[in-house]
């Protein structure tokens, strides 16, 4: 899911799917932006889309630890009729991220070797989900 290459599957009903990362070792700075789609294909398309990282690819935490459903600044977008939706997900190692004028939201994240959106459904559905990591500097 780096580069030109997207990983893509296919949610069917309450199923849970993962678009995993290969290893992200030489990005040394952790610094990406996650372009993720969802494309409904019959049903009504919902679902929980949930950013998490690993240093082993085995254990996974959220990466900002930040609740929220909106996927901006927290770990967690909750997708309503998808037909079709995008949206970006942003990790900067120890940013802070300014809400309002007045609001700072600390944000938890870290450097990952391993990304991942995990794509849990509710409901009667079948929801194609792509996601692609682009590392920035």
């Amino acid at each position: 899911m780096t580069g030109s290459d997207a990983a893509t599957d296919t949610i069917t009903n309450a199923g849970t799917v993962y678009l995993t990362s290969p290893i992200l070792d030489k990005y040394t700075t952790g610094k990406f932006a996650i372009s993720f789609k969802s494309t409904n294909v019959s049903g009504t398309s919902t679902f929980k889309a949930v950013l998490q990282g690993s240093n082993d690819g085995t254990n996974w935490n959220g990466i900002h630890s930040v609740a929220g459903t909106d996927g901006v600044n927290c770990d967690t977008l909750q997708v309503t009729a998808a037909a079709p939706s995008y949206h970006t997900f942003t990790i900067i190692p120890g940013s802070v991220h300014s809400v309002s004028s007045s609001t700072f939201l600390y944000t938890g994240a870290t450097r990952f070797l391993y990304i991942r959106v995990a794509c849990i459904g509710t409901g009667t559905q079948s929801t194609i989900v792509s996601a692609k990591i682009v590392p920035f500097q």
